[in-house]
């Protein structure tokens, strides 16, 4: 029997007045931003606003930092709002030490 592969995060989506919300759950690390960057992706291309929350991501790895620039710039491309908001202690601490906070549209 073949051992199944499950994503250790995913993303809740929903809409408040014009804002589409990401509330991004669990542990985002290389192997998960392949679920999750897509969803990322379409939800920056498709809405006027977006805001990304993680209060309840519990880790986030460098690939999830790059994820997040990445649709920063991809917002910025399209002349969108686009904000982080909600960031747990544990992932504003990888943020901080990697200098992204100073380049991400992050409010606690």
């Amino acid at each position: 029997m073949a051992a199944t592969w499950q994503s250790s995060a995913w993303v809740d989506v929903s809409q408040e007045t014009g804002t589409l919300i990401l509330r991004l759950c669990g542990e985002l690390d290389l192997a998960s931003c392949a679920v999750i960057e897509p969803a990322l992706t379409a939800a920056v291309a498709s809405a006027r606003a977006v805001v990304l929350d993680l209060g309840e991501l519990t880790f986030c790895d460098s690939s999830g930092l790059a994820m997040f620039v990445a649709a920063q710039k991809q917002a910025e491309a399209l002349a969108h709002a686009f904000r982080i908001a909600c960031v747990p202690p544990s992932v504003a601490r990888v943020m901080e030490a990697s200098g992204v906070d100073q380049v991400l549209n992050v409010t606690r």
